[in-house]
């Protein structure tokens, strides 16, 4: 479609400024190979900059992409870190919660313990 390919395009010139929206919505494009070819491997840095950034929806699908192996491999507990970094939004602390408890039987207490950290060590100032 003409239209995706113009608009991953355009996506693909605001996210290399550091627009975190853009950044999400590529990837978005590179998930779903709407635009783009499919390449959910080429998601993962474009959601990365973007949840660095703020959005909890990034997080969020970074979290569900480490969580499936989704152009990666699975990481339960980088998956349960994204999640709860997604999880202080409104807009995505169902999700991420739900996320959370469908990750609780697969991590250990030490990802836990040490995606908290990371989280505790996080300045968003």
């Amino acid at each position: 479609m003409k239209d995706e390919t113009a608009a991953a395009q355009w996506y693909r010139k605001a996210a290399d400024q550091g627009n975190e929206f853009a950044q999400c919505g590529l990837a978005a494009m590179y998930r779903e190979g709407r635009g783009v070819a499919k390449d959910p491997a080429e998601a993962i840095p474009l959601l990365r900059r973007s949840a660095a950034s703020g959005r909890s929806d990034a997080a969020l699908a970074l979290g569900m992409m480490y969580a499936n192996g989704e152009g990666t491999s699975k990481d339960s507990g980088e998956a349960y870190f994204w999640a709860l970094l997604a999880q202080w939004d409104d807009e995505a602390k169902v999700q991420a919660e739900a996320l959370l408890g469908a990750l609780a039987k697969s991590v250990t207490p030490r990802q836990i313990a040490k995606a908290k950290q990371r989280v505790d060590d996080l300045d968003f100032g």
